[in-house]
């Protein structure tokens, strides 16, 4: 039975193409350029892994989707499948944290991502 094209399905295997060269770009670019100095009362270990585990979730359910789609690596489909919860959350979480230190610590975090 033929597959008939899907604009949605097109729409997000391009997407996962695009957030996994934008996450390089991102750190290639991170590694190149100083960044802005963190508000003093953001504790180090915190930003870390705040950031780092965003960068590798978006890696890993782009490169799973892609082995899954391309590949047709049925253990990717899986792995494709179980991180979306956790990205999910994590991106809450970031949203959660932007407000917290914008009303609550009332440092310029949300202009230096800006």
């Amino acid at each position: 039975m033929p597959v008939s094209f899907n604009p949605l399905i097109l729409a997000h295997v391009a997407g996962g193409v695009l957030i996994l060269a934008l996450v390089v770009w991102r750190l290639v670019l991170k590694s190149q350029r100083a960044a802005p100095p963190p508000p003093d009362n953001e504790p180090a270990l915190l930003r870390m892994v705040a950031h780092w585990s965003l960068y590798g979730l978006l890696a890993a359910m782009s490169m799973s989707g892609m082995a899954a789609w391309f590949g047709g690596v049925e253990a990717a489909a899986t792995a494709h499948g179980v991180l979306k919860v956790p990205l999910i959350a994590l991106i809450a979480l970031h949203l959660l944290a932007v407000i917290f230190h914008h009303l609550i610590l009332r440092n310029p975090i949300l202009k230096r991502m800006v």
